[in-house]
């Protein structure tokens, strides 16, 4: 007995085991998205009839309609002056071509097949965490300057939204099907862990995302239930999902600004040991409720940190930062002065971080939710201060944006075309005399604006259109495509999604995997309900 019956058994198989492959490479391996795309590729030849295909593909709205982004960017070669970069764009998102083209003109695989190709991506997104657990604990040795890069694989970003996928997937199995207690209790756990891994890499945005998504699922079933004690407990449990984040961020806020507010400009004299100490007086940056620049006495920072540290006093941290600001800081954390006093009060623990880049005494903590807030409001206020936002994300994207609009307000209609967006930035931020260092000056880290800046207003409404037409032609938004379309759309306010491999990949992919592969498989009665 032969394993294919048949040239295009072979083709069909192999078809089946690309998708497979696509689903572990994207939270574990670029390289396999390259692979696996290639196999799908190969695949859809092999199996013949180019013919026939093409004339399904041209006559399926949907698969048009999604392929037209990749049209868009081809448009825009003809007004951009940069081919190279354009070049290399288009090879980047040749995924918004392959996908809508394959599935849309490719066999369905079984709802049983379906169901195992969301457990085979459960899998390899636990595998994936596993294993940047397993650098956390330093089984596998990988220096990182930040929680975040302990994802070895894909960015922390990309991850993130593959664990959101992963966690909403598990809970509509709990719903939907039935489990005994066993499974039950694996899959409560799995969540659990997922949860809690989003919280140790400080995923503001994985944890936002999780959030926003929850708040809409329940908002829309307390509409559709017409049970009215259901209606009531579903809303009840949406205002609990509301208030008590809210609750939370309100009070972190809070007591930033009441140990701001709380902070007293003590100056003093001089060291115990008679040196005088030196202030800053119109630096009026606060950490926690002391004065940075104030009761400093430098050479006795310098020999008595030298003496204690392998990290010279004027060299950069762990994170590329200069040392002595992260150790004024982190001094000025603890309400402590500035001198020998304070380095020798400082215990081993607290040197080693201050070495790792750790600004303050309180970020010392691992997996902290609250610290990560604290971080970015310290953020705002020391731009606000200092008008500095360098190596402080939350801030530079606020650059990011300020530029973006920038450029967007010059070629309104039109934007730039597919390849100057290098230099037009870059000449705005020269325009502007941003405050951002030239390693800093990213683009957009926002796929609206980033759009709009390449094609002006009407390369936004175009991708708007190609975003939003599953639900104007579909008869039932299935749950799956919804929190794949919310995850999407919510990345994409703080991300250039579409602008890497692993990211455009996870984009076309799912949209075409859940639209043309999944729909087919449901029951399809019901008129535009997420079922």
């Amino acid at each position: 007995m032969t394993f294919f019956t048949s040239r295009k058994d072979f083709f069909l198989k192999l078809y089946f085991i690309g998708i497979a492959l696509m689903i572990v490479a994207l939270p574990l391996s670029k390289f396999l998205m390259s692979i696996s795309q290639m196999a799908l590729i190969i695949s859809w030849i092999g199996q013949g009839n180019i013919k026939e295909k093409f004339k399904q593909f041209l006559h399926n709205k949907a698969a048009l309609i999604f392929t037209s982004l990749y049209l868009l960017h081809l448009l825009g070669l003809l007004y951009t002056s940069n081919f190279p970069y354009a070049v290399q764009d288009l090879k980047i998102k040749i995924p918004l071509i392959v996908f809508p083209l394959i599935f849309s003109t490719s066999p369905i695989p079984s709802k049983r097949q379906f169901n195992n190709y969301l457990s085979l991506l459960i899998f390899a997104v636990f595998s994936s965490t596993f294993c940047s657990l397993l650098v956390l604990l330093d089984f596998i040795h990988r220096d990182f300057r930040d929680i975040r890069n302990i994802s070895i694989f894909i960015s922390h970003i990309r991850l993130s939204l593959l664990i959101c996928m992963s966690i909403l997937i598990l809970f509509y199995r709990i719903f939907k099907n039935k489990y005994n207690k066993i499974q039950l209790v694996l899959q409560g756990l799995l969540i659990f862990w997922l949860f809690y891994f989003l919280i140790i890499i400080e995923s503001i945005t994985g944890i936002g995302i999780l959030f926003a998504i929850g708040i809409i699922l329940l908002f829309y079933y307390s509409l559709k239930i017409k049970n009215s004690t259901n209606k009531i407990a579903i809303f009840s449990i949406l205002l609990i999902f509301i208030f008590i984040p809210l609750t939370f961020l309100t009070y972190q806020i809070q007591s930033f600004y009441n140990e701001k507010n709380s902070a007293k400009d003590i100056l003093k004299t001089a060291t115990i040991k008679g040196n005088k100490y030196s202030h800053i007086l119109e630096n009026k940056q606060i950490e926690n409720s002391s004065y940075i620049w104030r009761n400093i006495e430098w050479n006795e920072l310098k020999t008595t940190w030298n003496a204690r540290s392998k990290y010279p006093f004027d060299s950069l941290d762990f994170k590329g930062q200069e040392l002595k600001y992260t150790l004024m800081r982190f001094l000025a954390s603890k309400g402590l002065n500035k001198d020998e006093e304070a380095i020798n009060y400082l215990s081993n623990d607290e040197i080693k971080s201050v070495e790792n880049g750790i600004c303050n005494y309180k970020y010392q903590k691992p997996f902290s939710i609250k610290s990560r807030i604290h971080k970015i409001i310290w953020e705002y206020e020391n731009y606000r201060e200092t008008n500095n936002p360098n190596g402080h994300s939350v801030m530079q994207r606020a650059e990011f944006w300020r530029t973006s609009f920038n450029i967007i307000k010059r070629n309104l209609l039109f934007g730039v075309g597919t390849g100057d967006i290098n230099q037009e930035f870059a000449k705005e931020y020269i325009k502007m005399n941003s405050p951002l260092k030239e390693k800093y000056q990213l683009k957009s880290h926002n796929q609206y604006l980033r759009i709009a800046v390449l094609f002006g207003l009407f390369g936004l409404l175009w991708f708007l259109l190609v975003l939003f037409y599953p639900f104007f032609n579909f008869k039932q938004i299935h749950f799956y495509y919804f929190i794949f379309f919310l995850i999407a759309i919510l990345s994409m306010l703080s991300e250039d999604t579409l602008e890497t491999q692993a990211g455009v990949t996870f984009y076309a992919f799912f949209n075409s995997f859940f639209y043309f592969l999944f729909t087919s498989t449901e029951d399809n009665s019901s008129t535009k309900n997420i079922n």
